[in-house]
């Protein structure tokens, strides 16, 4: 795998690799201790029982190694691109829903800042309105009075 290959790849060279030596090894032992678990040779009786032991172990640890200890890695391997492809969907999941929020922040946001814009605009507005019937007023004051009424000024002199 370190050398980019898929796993069964991986798994297929490195047990075509390690399957001579395992089972040179495995059936030279099996083979010397047939003799001794059969009972043949002179101690054979107080060793019989160990070199039965010995032979079921090794097919054992044999069966174990060559098949499946590869297969266990197998599904492993598996479970584990499985786990990394559900955390990948939730990351994604979540940075879309970090962005979705942020998204709906700044249009939050922009209608405060709009809602103030026109709160000032209506709020100028008001003023200029208050300011203009100020005037309306004063102006119609100065309507009302006549001209040959005396002046309060006049009056204070």
């Amino acid at each position: 795998q370190e050398n980019g290959m898929d796993t069964i790849e991986a798994l297929v060279d490195s047990g075509k690799g390690r399957l001579r030596p395992i089972l040179m090894t495995t059936l030279t032992t099996i083979l010397a201790m047939i003799p001794t678990s059969l009972g043949f040779g002179g101690a054979a009786d107080s060793m019989q029982g160990m070199a039965v032991v010995i032979v079921g172990g090794l097919v054992v640890s044999t069966f174990l190694t060559l098949i499946v200890l590869p297969t266990f890695f197998l599904l492993m391997n598996s479970v584990r691109a499985r786990f990394a492809a559900m955390s990948k969907k939730q990351s994604e999941k979540a940075a879309q829903k970090a962005k979705e929020q942020d998204e709906i922040m700044r249009k939050k946001h922009k209608e405060r800042e709009e809602r103030e814009e026109r709160s000032e605009e209506e709020k100028k507005k008001r003023r200029e309105e208050k300011e203009r019937l100020k005037q309306e007023k004063k102006e119609k004051k100065k309507d009302k009075k006549p001209d040959n009424a005396p002046d309060e000024d006049k009056d204070k002199i």
